[in-house]
């Protein structure tokens, strides 16, 4: 039976695994981070500690889940935690139940509807992208992924940033974010990425995120920033509009060759561990 747990990360998955803990009535002792500015602060009514903190307490299961399962794992393995102690949750073990999914949709369409609505106004070109786009050819809601995420050209970076802060400055239900992330084979400069969250109050699900990823163009190849790839530039000659819940969203040319390329011929099958 489980008791007491530690959930590692402190993330969206992480906290997805703190309401699933709530649900299930497993208590839980805190979150641990490997990010230092997390150090002691409180998310959700958990306290986030260094990982160090595992040592030093009694539980019976600590949490994974997220990327990067395999590394946390090593990492733990050397703080001496019995493999028997891990326990692995995925998509399932995460997922939203039918009125929190609704909830949440619900609030994704609005934002997604004022999103399009000024990069048509302002002529910003876009698409859908990775794992959203993952979703969409396979007849899932957006609402089911971590974020919304959208592909633009590096070109349009500064319209796309000053589109944003119209946005987040006239929708009081949207926060801004700006960070140095981006690495480019092509630039020896960070890159910014440019997001938008969602604000909610409640305690059942994540608000929703809208992530705006970039590509640079050269010659006949094109490279996904936030895959850290090339591809063919093919995929982005043109916009391919299709319908998500009655609202018109482009995807790119030649979809379903494009997510082989970017997830292997098997992208179709649903995987329970994030990749």
């Amino acid at each position: 039976m489980i008791k007491k747990v530690i959930i590692f990360g402190s993330g969206y998955h992480g906290r997805n695994a703190l309401r699933a803990c709530k649900k299930k009535k497993i208590e839980v002792l805190f979150f641990v981070d490997n990010n230092k500015k997390l150090n002691n602060k409180v998310i959700l009514g958990k306290k986030v500690y260094k990982p160090s903190m595992i040592e030093k307490t009694k539980f019976d299961y600590i949490i994974l889940s997220g990327r990067h399962i395999n590394s946390i794992k090593n990492q733990i393995t050397k703080l001496k935690v019995d493999k028997k102690k891990f326990l692995i949750w995925g998509k399932k073990e995460l997922k939203l139940d039918k009125v929190d999914l609704k909830k949440r949709s619900k609030q994704l369409i609005k934002i997604l509807k004022i999103i399009i609505y000024n990069f048509h106004k302002y002529k910003i070109k876009y698409w859908l992208d990775m794992g959203s786009l993952l979703y969409f050819l396979r007849h899932q809601d957006l609402a089911e992924t971590s974020d919304v995420d959208f592909i633009l050209d590096y070109k349009d970076l500064s319209q796309l940033e000053n589109v944003c802060k119209k946005i987040s400055s006239s929708n009081k239900s949207l926060i801004l974010h700006r960070k140095y992330l981006y690495k480019s084979r092509y630039f020896k400069k960070k890159i910014k990425q440019i997001s938008m969250t969602g604000i909610s109050k409640s305690f059942d699900f994540e608000p929703p995120i809208f992530e705006f990823n970039l590509f640079i163009k050269k010659k006949n190849l094109t490279e996904n920033l936030a895959k850290e790839k090339l591809f063919n530039s093919n995929y982005w000659s043109k916009q391919i509009y299709k319908s998500f819940k009655n609202i018109q969203i482009p995807i790119p040319y030649n979809s379903k060759r494009y997510l082989s390329d970017m997830y292997g011929k098997d992208w179709r099958v649903k995987k329970n561990l994030f990749s």
